[in-house]
């Protein structure tokens, strides 16, 4: 019987047992799997079982950091999120549930999930006091104290008395920090003083004591802090209530309560009195003391530690910094914890300096697992790769399945450029963990950084959809596009996280670093400058600034951001940057000051090492330029930069087939093609990217490169090849959509070229950058008037009416005399913004406005840079056209002045000086474009040409000339042979000296009447004689040349002397006046050389274009002979070209009128003819008009106006006259300029008349050093 009864007892407790596992036990045994899941890093198990006990009714309190962690490593949040969703509903959405799911997404860092989550549930549950806590919470977290406070009084009105979740002490002291932490110090101190009421506690009183010294209430903190127990208050705090007292003159109380704070500092001895005596009488300057009434802290240290853990749980990290680092200062031993706390601060602020000696220390203490990979993971965010790795490694060796420290080792190994080993690591973390988003999402990196943009859009996208578009994959998936240059869709990207997060500055600095790739430096830093308008990541937008500007070349500015950022915060990365920025400005000395402190870090020790190197290397000190690239090889042996600086000081980048040889991988190669690429070397160039597509034949970036390269070497098709089978391949991608446009302009492809803009533009139709280059391309090809077209899609509505709207819409801008000028100003393009931003200070706004303007004026600056860059472009564009090149150097000076960095606006502008002869300034130009772009073609090719022309030459001259007409009037043939030197002086001013051998043969007519004609004919007389010339440019604006000649005859003939001054205005291109004078010898026939006829002729001329299409020239001759005559002499030229350079067809018309003082008279003995008294034509009351055809063709290559000229110029024209004389004549030119120092010229004529005719020849050959 007893048997059975224990039979039965025992399968009665079996039963018992059973059903309690079942009812109650199940849910620890899950969570105890879990537990040993987690153990064994078996996280996706783990995470399911963590759950289950979850569904199974455990308390989340117990596994919510667990799921934190699991989710963290393996990246994927939405598996849990939609697991807590469903528990939720099937548990009718308990309070612990939400609260659980709101930690959750606070963990992961979607807090704006969790504020949504508790502002639903609130709605639903109005009167929940608890669900308002934790919203207030939450919302004070990101920044909304206003809004949390209001919450937190909400709770207050509702709260009528404690319950066992909520004490109404505990709200007032939320409530009232949330007033101090939004400024509103007036609600915060009332409140406080509410709390004091009821309960006066040191630590809240310290609080209002803090309140009152941001106030700058003095006496307000000094009466509080009398009522707080000497004890309560920290020694800094103690010392602070001295100077308080001895601020408002008691200096009585200042003695005791100093001699209090020796004594508790165990400072007692016998000259106590004269240590109290001495302080006092040096802190008597109340601005000094002023200085030391900062922030108030309680002795005890557990306050402090709750202090900083509520900053870092309120992401106020800079403020539990300030606080851990007070506390350790003190001189007492402290819990292990709070270093850990302290260092992961640091970490979180990106002070991994600072991070790195914590966990040294720590692991100098308790050299834990934990503490070594936080260590390691540090120094790996701190760039100390190689020690990093290495301590991975390690720690791999111990636990090869930490996640963690394996994808950190393969990131490390893509850093090191070591593809083989990364992709290893990889493939084998994939096979192993493929539940584990992060790995996936660090291979999708790994695959955009070697240059496989399509594997790794694939990835991303991917990853996107199990996600549900979470938007750090976004933020991530926007990287990789911009690092494969597809710059559109990332900004679209950055765009929509931007909207949806428009204060999280690192999406803004993003975005900013995305458009200066682009070139949009407007647009980048206009983000920058709203960042600090706004005083968000000041040092950040400061540092960013400065890499634009030198972006833009713009070296002084990049000094000035520099020095900005590292003002506001001397960390290692400001003070990298402003160290690189004094040595680019050649200030060594201030930046050897800042080298002791970087070179502790090897990362930072290579890159220091590297400009100083190059500041003498640019300095022409090899040898200590050298020395340093050497250091730099013992720090990195594999630093590419230093290795090609080396070869490039010692002249040796010819010797390329070692570093050829020695670069194994893609990304090295990549270095060293675009190295050389730099440089102009683009042949070897070529070399480096075609090894890299060896090795990666899919690589992206090689294929660019390789692509660039070869077009900068004028290998345009070949070029077009490769980016025509990418675009197919990567369709749509700015970057090689851009290069073919670029590649087909250069080619004078230019149809197609502005094609290729204009899909382009249809991505982004106000990309400036766009705009601009799709406008120069028409310009080139001569369409002005599309040109035009392509520049106004940026000038409409003009920023003048945009700045008027934005100060309508604002309607906090009342001043009448802002807006009646914004009214006044509307039409004038981007002249308001300049008026009003210059003049703000005299409008007498109020702060309130005066800050409102400020922020619509830094809004509107992209606008306003781009409007007033584009419209000078334009003005100057249409200038040159129109061959008005002093208004187009002028206004492209206003340009460069601007925007340092426009090398279209520096080339032009070089152009325009060159045009108007002024080789100074043109050089000048050239040589600062080329040490912004060392490899500009034309530049190198337009500055060598100005260089050349700056040399000495030799000329050799021959002329012949015949006539033949109106009797014995016009019978003549000249020879000329000229052998000329001429030297520049300045390249503005030139003398040429030249020897000259002269044959004048008259000739007769058939049957002349001249008096013994056989002893005359057949006669020549040679003569020879020397020549001095001087051209000179005083000024854009006026430019002289003169001449004095001699000619001494060998037989018959005295010497003659010529001579001539002209000067020539150039009236802000609308007109051009020449104004001369010149004596020369006048003969037409044996009559003017007996005679010796010289002509002295005043001239004043004047020419004018319209619109580059019509030429008017018109000038007033005076000729004055030496037999005491004179003839008038005025004419009228008007052209009109049909076609434009290099082929121009022009149709011109000629009107002239003279009118001779005296006709000439021939003087005869009987039937012989002796003498001709005015022996060359007089006209009398003469008028004449001709109409001829030009055919010009410039086949000068390139067609810049450096280059030498060669061109072939044909004319045709027919005319008639009052004598009835038709007329028509051919003119021919042909100019050759060869192997740069050589020019061969052959020009001449032929007139055929009723009256007259002639040929001219003549035939130069030029020799210039």
């Amino acid at each position: 019987m007893k048997k059975k009864n224990i039979i039965r007892i025992f399968i009665l407790n079996i039963i018992i047992t059973s059903l309690l596992y079942f009812i109650i036990e199940n849910k620890w045994v899950v969570y105890r799997q879990a537990e040993n899941a987690f153990i064994k890093k078996d996280y996706c198990l783990a995470r399911s079982l963590y759950v289950k006990s979850l569904e199974k009714g455990l308390n989340p309190n117990y596994i919510n950091k667990k799921i934190i962690d699991i989710s963290n490593i393996l990246g994927d949040y939405l598996t849990v999120e939609e697991e807590y969703k469903k528990i939720l509903s099937e548990n009718n959405y308990q309070l612990k549930l939400i609260i659980s799911l709101a930690n959750f997404y606070i963990g992961i860092n979607q807090d704006e999930k969790a504020l949504l989550l508790y502002k639903n549930e609130i709605d639903k549950d109005k009167d929940n006091l608890i669900l308002k806590i934790k919203y207030a919470k939450v919302l004070s977290r990101n920044g909304y104290y206003d809004k949390a406070a209001s919450l937190y009084e909400i709770v207050l009105e509702n709260l009528k008395e404690d319950t066992r979740n909520v004490k109404k002490i505990d709200v007032m002291i939320f409530a009232a920090r949330e007033y101090e932490y939004d400024k509103n110090f007036k609600d915060s101190k009332r409140v406080y003083l509410e709390i004091l009421e009821k309960e006066s506690k040191p630590s809240i009183q310290i609080e209002l004591v803090n309140v009152y010294l941001q106030e700058k209430k003095y006496k307000d903190a000094l009466d509080l802090l009398k009522k707080i127990h000497f004890s309560k208050i920290d020694d800094h705090t103690k010392l602070m209530l001295v100077n308080f007292y001895l601020y408002f003159d008691e200096l009585n109380q200042a003695k005791i309560i100093y001699e209090k704070y020796l004594n508790h500092l165990n400072m007692h001895s016998r000259n106590i009195d004269e240590k109290v005596n001495l302080y006092i009488s040096n802190n008597q300057n109340q601005n000094k003391l002023k200085d030391t009434f900062n922030t108030v802290f309680s002795s005890s240290d557990q306050v402090l530690l709750d202090l900083a853990k509520r900053y870092v749980k309120n992401k106020m990290d800079a403020e539990a910094i300030e606080v851990y680092e007070y506390l350790d200062k003190r001189d007492r031993k402290l819990n292990i914890e709070l270093f850990k706390e302290l260092a992961l601060a640091y970490r979180y602020l990106k002070k991994y300096d600072k991070a790195i000696k914590l966990y040294e220390m720590l692991v100098q203490i308790k050299p834990s697992y934990q503490v070594k990979k936080m260590l390691a993971l540090s120094k790996s965010a701190n760039g100390d790769n190689k020690e990093a790795l290495e301590m991975l490694l390690n720690l791999q060796a111990l636990d090869n399945k930490d996640i963690v420290v394996l994808l950190e080792i393969a990131r490390l190994y893509v850093r090191e450029n070591n593809n083989i080993k990364a992709k290893e690591l990889f493939d084998e973390l994939l096979s192993s963990y493929p539940c584990n988003l992060n790995i996936k999402l660090e291979y999708a990196n790994f695959e955009a950084i070697i240059g496989h943009p399509n594997t790794s859009k694939d990835l991303f996208l991917s990853l996107l959809y199990q996600t549900n578009f979470r938007e750090d994959i976004f933020f991530r998936f926007a990287t990789s596009l911009m690092a494969s240059a597809n710059f559109y869709k990332a900004e679209d990207i950055y765009l929509y996280l931007q909207n949806k997060e428009p204060d999280n500055a690192n999406i803004n600095l993003k975005l900013s670093f995305l458009l200066a790739s682009q070139e949009r430096y407007e647009e980048a830093k206009e983000i920058l400058q709203k960042l600090i308008f706004e005083k968000k990541e000041i040092d950040a937008s400061y540092r960013m600034l400065s890499d634009i500007s030198l972006m833009q070349n713009d070296i002084n500015q990049t000094l000035y951001f520099a020095k900005k950022a590292y003002e506001i915060d001397d960390n290692l990365e400001n003070s990298l940057i402003y160290f690189k920025c004094l040595c680019i400005n050649n200030e060594l000395n201030l930046a050897i000051e800042l080298f002791a402190k970087l070179e502790k870090q090897d990362k930072y020790k290579k890159i220091c090492l590297f400009y100083i190197a190059n500041f003498y290397a640019n300095n022409n000190k090899k040898e200590l330029a050298k020395d340093y690239y050497l250091q730099i090889l013992k720090v990195d042996p594999n630093f590419i930069e230093a290795k090609f600086n080396l070869l490039k000081i010692e002249n040796k980048l010819s010797d390329y087939e070692n570093l050829l040889n020695e670069a194994d991988n893609t990304i090295d190669l990549e270095k060293y093609g675009t190295l050389y690429s730099n440089l102009g070397h683009f042949k070897i160039a070529i070399k480096f990217y075609q090894k890299a597509l060896q090795i990666d034949p899919n690589c992206f970036f090689a294929k660019l490169s390789l692509s660039q390269a070869l077009a900068s070497n004028q290998q345009y098709f070949r070029s077009l090849d490769i980016l025509n089978s990418m675009n197919y391949n990567y369709f749509p991608n700015y970057k090689i959509s851009l290069w073919i446009a670029r590649v087909l302009s250069w080619a004078k492809y230019y149809d197609s070229s502005i094609f290729e803009y204009k899909n382009l533009l249809s991505f982004r139709k106000d990309d400036p950058v766009i705009i601009r280059e799709m406008a120069r391309v028409a310009s080139w090809a001569k369409d002005t008037p599309l040109a035009e077209k392509i520049y106004a899609k940026e000038l409409c509505p003009t920023i003048s009416k945009i700045l008027l709207e934005n100060v309508i819409k604002s309607e906090e801008i009342e001043n009448q005399k802002l807006l009646y000028d914004l009214f006044l100003l509307k039409e004038g393009g981007y002249v308001s913004y300049e008026v009003i931003k210059n003049n703000i200070d005299n409008y007498n706004l109020s702060k309130t406005e005066k800050t409102t303007l400020n922020e619509i004026l830094i809004n509107l600056s992209a606008k306003y840079e781009i409007q007033k860059s584009i419209t000078l472009e334009k003005k100057a564009k249409k200038a040159f056209y129109e061959e008005k090149y002093l208004l187009s150097a002028q206004t492209y000076e206003e340009l460069i002045k601007m925007h340092p960095y426009n090398l279209e606006a520096l080339f032009d502008v070089a152009q325009n000086y060159c045009a108007m002869n002024l080789c100074n300034p043109s050089k000048k130009a050239y040589l600062k474009l080329l040490k912004f772009d060392s490899t500009h073609n034309l530049a190198k090719l337009a500055y060598d040409r100005v260089k050349i022309e700056a040399h000495p030459f030799l000329k050799l001259n021959y002329n012949y000339f015949q006539e033949e007409g109106r009797g014995d009037l016009d019978r003549i043939i000249q020879h000329r042979l000229d052998f000329l030197i001429g030297v520049p002086i300045k390249c503005s001013h030139i003398l040429k000296a030249s020897v000259s051998g002269y044959n004048d043969e008259p000739t007769f007519e058939k049957n002349t009447q001249i008096k013994n004609v056989d002893q005359l004919e057949n006669i020549k007389y040679p003569s020879i004689g020397y020549n001095i010339y001087y051209d000179g440019i005083l000024s854009p604006y006026i430019r002289t040349n003169a001449f004095f000649s001699q000619k001494f005859y060998l037989k018959k003939f005295r010497k003659t002397i010529e001579g001539g001054l002209n000067l020539n205005f150039n009236l802000q291109d609308f007109i051009k006046l020449n104004l001369s004078f010149n004596k020369k010898n006048k003969l037409d026939n044996i009559f003017s050389l007996q005679q010796r006829i010289q002509k002295s002729t005043w001239m004043l001329e004047s020419i004018s274009s319209i619109k580059r299409k019509i030429d008017i020239e018109a000038a007033i001759r005076y000729q004055n002979f030496s037999d005491n005559n004179n003839i008038q002499f005025l004419n009228i030229e008007v052209g009109y070209r049909l076609t434009s350079h290099p082929t121009m067809l022009k149709f011109n018309f000629l009107g002239e009128y003279r009118n001779s003082k005296k006709l000439n008279r021939f003087i005869f003995d009987g039937s012989d003819l002796i003498n001709i008294i005015h022996p060359y034509w007089t006209p009398h009351n003469y008028n004449a008009y001709r109409v001829q055809l030009e055919w010009f063709h410039d086949i000068a290559s390139p067609q810049i106006c450096t280059n030498q000229k060669r061109y072939y110029d044909l004319k045709l024209f027919y005319g008639n006259d009052t004598e009835k004389n038709p007329t028509v004549r051919f003119d021919a030119d042909v100019n050759i300029g060869f192997l740069n120092h050589y020019m061969f010229s052959l020009n001449g004529y032929i007139h055929r008349s009723k009256l007259w005719d002639a040929v001219g020849i003549n035939a130069i050959f030029k020799y210039q050093f």
